[in-house]
C-alpha cells in the first residue's frame, strides 16, 4: 500500500514538473513569435527607406542648384549662361529640364506658360523702385520707408481686395481692405491690420416719423 503511494506520489510531482517545463517552454516560444514579427517590419521599413534615399539625387550644400537668393540671402550678380525660353530667361544648365517640363504642363493645358524666370540684380532693382514709384504715386502720403515695405509686402503675399462692408445700426461694417489668400493677414496700404482696426463704427438710426 506504501508502495503504492509512493509511486502516486513521484507521479504526480513528475507531471507537475512536466507541467511546469511546458509552459515556460510555450512561454519562450511566444516571446520569440512577437520579437520575430516586431524586428520584420523594423527591418522591411530600413530596407524601404534606403531604397528612397538611394533615389535622391546626389548633391552638396555648396551646389549651384541649392542657391537660395532672397531679401534675407542676397548674392552678387552671378552672371549665369542664359538661354532663352519664350520671353523668359533661364539659367542654361536647366534649359532642358525647364523645356521640358513646359512641354509635358502643355499636354493637360495648352494655355501653360512660364512666367517667370533669372532676373539680374540691375532688373530686380528696377523693377522693386519702379514698385516703389507706383505706390507713393498712388498714395502721396506714404514716405519712401513705408512704400518699400508695401511693396515688399505685397511680393511675399498673395492679397486680394476684399470690398467695404456698410454699416446698419445693429452691426458693424468693415473697412476696404487686402487679405492674403494663403495666410489670410489683413492689410491696408500694405499695413497689417486686425479685425478690429477695420471695424467701422455703428450707422445712425433712421427714425421714421
Amino acid at each position: 500500500m506504501r508502495k503504492k503511494r509512493s509511486v502516486l506520489i513521484i507521479s504526480l510531482v513528475l507531471a507537475l514538473i512536466i507541467g511546469f517545463l511546458l509552459t515556460v517552454f510555450l512561454l519562450v516560444r511566444d516571446d520569440k513569435i512577437q520579437t520575430a514579427s516586431n524586428e520584420a517590419p523594423t527591418a522591411q521599413t530600413e530596407a524601404s527607406s534606403k531604397e528612397q534615399t538611394s533615389e535622391l539625387p546626389k548633391v552638396s550644400s555648396d551646389s549651384w542648384e541649392l542657391v537660395l537668393v532672397n531679401r534675407d540671402n542676397t548674392k552678387e550678380e552671378m552672371n549665369p549662361d542664359v538661354t532663352q525660353i519664350g520671353n523668359i530667361y533661364v539659367d542654361s544648365r536647366i534649359a532642358d529640364a525647364v523645356q521640358g517640363f513646359l512641354a509635358e504642363a502643355q499636354t493637360i493645358d495648352p494655355s501653360e506658360h512660364l512666367i517667370s524666370g533669372y532676373r539680374s540684380v540691375a532688373y530686380q532693382e528696377s523693377l522693386f523702385n519702379s514698385y516703389v514709384a507706383q505706390e507713393m504715386a498712388a498714395n502721396p502720403n506714404l514716405t519712401q520707408a513705408e512704400a518699400e515695405e508695401a511693396v515688399k509686402i505685397t511680393a511675399s503675399h498673395d492679397l486680394q481686395t476684399v470690398a467695404e462692408v456698410a454699416s446698419t445700426c445693429k452691426t458693424h461694417g468693415v473697412a476696404k481692405h487686402e487679405e492674403c489668400s494663403v495666410c489670410h493677414k489683413l492689410f491696408v496700404n500694405g499695413v497689417e491690420k486686425t479685425e478690429a482696426e477695420l471695424e467701422l463704427p455703428l450707422a445712425s438710426h433712421n427714425y421714421e416719423l
